[in-house]
């Protein structure tokens, strides 16, 4: 198979990054796909298994978002009770 970006179909060979090797493995890429987007990722995959650096920056951005809510609904939580809605 022709080396694809799974998030944007982008074609490349020397801005792909695997997901479940090297970086993406650090970055848990295949947690932050699946967490985050509407399609999932897994090693068996017959459709790529890599995303270009700009895909990468996009998600990495998305997850620190996504903990920074994460951790300011938590602290605001503690401060107003339980009273907010989950």
């Amino acid at each position: 198979m022709e080396r694809l970006c799974r998030v944007c179909a982008r074609k490349g060979d020397d801005d792909l990054v695997p997901i479940f090797k090297g970086r993406g493995k650090h970055f848990h890429l295949d947690q932050v796909i699946n967490s985050h987007l509407p399609i999932k990722v897994c090693v068996s995959d017959v459709l790529p298994v890599h995303v270009c650096t700009e895909c990468l920056e996009k998600l990495l951005v998305c997850e620190a978002a996504c903990s920074r809510v994460s951790t300011s609904r938590a602290h605001t939580q503690s401060h107003a009770g339980s009273s907010l809605p989950q």
